[in-house]
């Protein structure tokens, strides 16, 4: 049932494998999980043979015994993965330091836990359409932890060696999202009944996630990596975001000077050997020469978002736009491509790849369109000049505005937002005279009819409003009150209220 992995990267990161140890653990495993033995037995025998068993062997043993056989992204499998432990665990102490990215994830489990206890408390209850909503916007906010485990604290892991356990909590991470989904919907349609049967399932399943998380993910994250590993995490968990929690401030890597050094060293080095204009700093690029300083901004300011995919499978680039459709983070650079994607789609990802590399495809198209919203996603094989394969180009775009143009416009016309901002002012001054009373009902989309720049200054205000500037706003802002934004952000009602009225009457 069971193969050995090879021994090549987990191990150089984790102290004090004891082989002996882990030979019996894993017999015993191997007995349970063919049904020789009970899980009362399995328990029994972990406790009288090896007393104590960490996280990291647990993860260790997970990941180096490959199961050949099954299905390892079944639902109930993933439940079970751990049981046999739960007598012999040697228990966490999370001793950790302001704003460290694991100390995030904790704070977000607690608001969750604390959110599944009103909503068994409801269940109970009397239907109150609010109550349970207010609850599901933590919910839904929640998907943001997902996010951030996938793109950052999974990605440093599988470079450690440590793979397996990760795609299998990422199923386990989709299933959820799912579920808080469904739950969504049937709140939606005021389903009470399949909404009460349904949130027991969701709390339950909710909850053993967090337990795989707080008793094996984050303590084997904090044997395999050091401080400046999650300092650097922490400076790319922003570009994510945080769900329920007000953005950390603290914990950001030391220097960048080695960073610097490091640039410097590399021009030198590219000036020497011809491939950078001395005098003027340019790279030679296809057509002409850029420094890279223009060629970053040319990337940063294009109207699309770019990823590229090498020939080996990794991420080595993707454009860091104000508007990205999706989150990214630098934790993806160097990643497999496969480990960035949901194991239910990772075979589409396959059949492109092995498409574009056997030269039997050359682009593949995709589209979301859904409440007003037209995400059009398409990926290029590239080629050099004899036609090896290099890779795959991915080019994702907000593409409403192109497909909302009719007819022809060959000349001229200052006809974007800028100039219906300026030519609006005068309007919005008269339409403001009335007065907009901010309450914790006030919708965000009216309170940009009258002020549209309160986006912008929302944003800047609270790095937890960036994701305005995605494309996917346009979903979530005719839901969004004030007192949503509030709870979204952390940022206390009443002083939103009173930045939002400052802002109004300006």
């Amino acid at each position: 049932m069971y193969t050995l992995i090879s021994e090549v990267y987990m191990k150089e990161y984790l102290k004090n494998i004891d082989e002996d140890k882990i030979k019996i653990i894993y017999d015993i495993k191997v007995r349970y999980d063919n049904g020789e033995i009970s899980l009362e037995k399995a328990q029994d025998e972990l406790l009288e043979r090896v007393k104590k068993v960490t996280a990291s062997e647990i993860a260790y043993i997970e990941q180096e015994f490959q199961d050949t056989d099954e299905d390892e992204c079944q639902k109930t499998k993933l439940q079970e993965m751990i049981a046999i432990f739960d007598k012999v665990r040697k228990p966490v102490d999370f001793n950790l330091p302001k704003d460290h990215p694991v100390k995030s994830y904790l704070l977000e489990n607690q608001i969750i836990k604390d959110s599944i206890d009103k909503l068994n408390l409801l269940i109970e209850k009397d239907f109150v359409y609010n109550q349970w909503l207010e609850e599901y916007d933590k919910l839904l906010a929640y998907k943001v932890h997902f996010s951030r485990k996938q793109n950052q604290l999974y990605s440093i892991l599988e470079k450690r060696g440590f793979d397996r356990p990760t795609k299998i909590m990422w199923t386990l991470d989709d299933y959820i999202k799912d579920e808080i989904n469904q739950g969504y919907e049937l709140l939606k349609a005021k389903k009470i009944d399949e909404l009460k049967k349904h949130q027991k399932i969701l709390s339950e399943d909710i909850l053993d996630l967090m337990g795989k998380e707080e008793q094996v993910l984050y303590p084997t994250s904090l044997d395999m990596l050091n401080e400046d590993d999650f300092r650097n995490l922490r400076s790319g968990d922003d570009e994510i975001g945080y769900a329920n929690i007000e953005a950390p401030t603290e914990f950001l890597p030391k220097d960048n000077a080695k960073d610097d050094n490091f640039k410097d060293e590399l021009a030198n080095l590219l000036g020497k050997y011809g491939y950078i204009n001395k005098e003027e700093k340019d790279l030679k690029v296809s057509e002409g020469l850029l420094s890279l300083e223009r060629i970053n901004l040319i990337f940063k300011n294009l109207p699309i978002d770019i990823s590229y995919v090498d020939e080996n499978n990794k991420v080595r680039f993707y454009s860091d736009t104000e508007h990205r459709v999706f989150p990214r983070s630098k934790g993806v650079i160097g990643r497999d491509v496969k480990n960035c994607h949901p194991q239910k789609s990772v075979h589409i990802v396959e059949e492109i790849i092995d498409a574009f590399r056997e030269n039997r495809q050359d682009r593949a198209e995709f589209w979301i369109n859904q409440e007003g919203v037209f995400i059009y996603i398409i990926y290029i094989a590239i080629r050099d000049e004899n036609g090896n394969y290099k890779g795959v180009l991915e080019m994702m775009q907000d593409a409403r505005h192109i497909r909302s143009l009719e007819g022809s416009q060959t000349l001229l016309n200052w006809s974007d937002t800028k100039t219906e901002k300026v030519e609006s002012k005068e309007d919005q001054k008269d339409e403001s005279q009335d007065g907009l009373k901010i309450t914790k009902d006030t919708k965000l989309v009216d309170i940009l009819k009258i002020k549209p720049e309160i986006k912008e200054k929302l944003i800047n205000y609270n790095s937890s409003f960036k994701m305005l500037k995605s494309p996917l706003a346009k979903i979530i802002m005719p839901k969004a009150t004030v007192s949503i934004m509030s709870e979204r952000s952390k940022v206390p009602l009443k002083e939103l209220i009173d930045v939002l009225e400052k802002w109004i009457k300006e």
